[in-house]
């Protein structure tokens, strides 16, 4: 909700969520009215689903993983949305890195220095500077 809060304030941006839940009655349930307009969900599994979106939407700004925390799927992840970010810059969170080693490894193989963990949080600011680094 404070990320829609945020985006409506400042007029512009939309927030996807991808779910593969069978029970789809109760997902985007606390999104307030006002804010649904802001708010698209999809169902299905997100490796299909973000390359979609990511046509759709254009430039990503920021992508929150906190879906299957298999050392696979958090990679290719990663990997979807590094892709999409890498030439306008962004910010990767994700949730619950200490599971695998995805985390770890993708900061590595992308030789990014601009990141963080909070406790079981990554966070990492993707931008490509003046001298063509991150």
């Amino acid at each position: 909700m404070y990320i829609l809060a945020a985006m409506e304030k400042n007029s512009r941006g939309i927030l996807y969520s991808i779910d593969a839940a069978a029970d789809r009655s109760h997902l985007g349930c606390l999104v307030p009215v006002k804010l649904r307009e802001r708010f698209k969900l999809r169902y299905g599994n997100s490796l299909a689903l973000i390359p979609e979106i990511a046509g759709e939407a254009g430039a990503i700004d920021f992508f929150l993983h906190d879906s299957l925390h298999t050392y696979a799927h958090m990679t290719e992840e990663y990997e979807l949305f590094y892709r999409h970010m890498a030439k306008s810059g962004g910010v990767i969170c994700s949730h619950d890195i200490l599971m695998s080693n995805a985390w770890g490894h993708s900061i590595k193989r992308y030789q990014l220095k601009n990141w963080g963990v909070v406790k079981n949080l990554g966070i990492c600011r993707i931008g490509i500077t003046s001298d063509g680094t991150d």
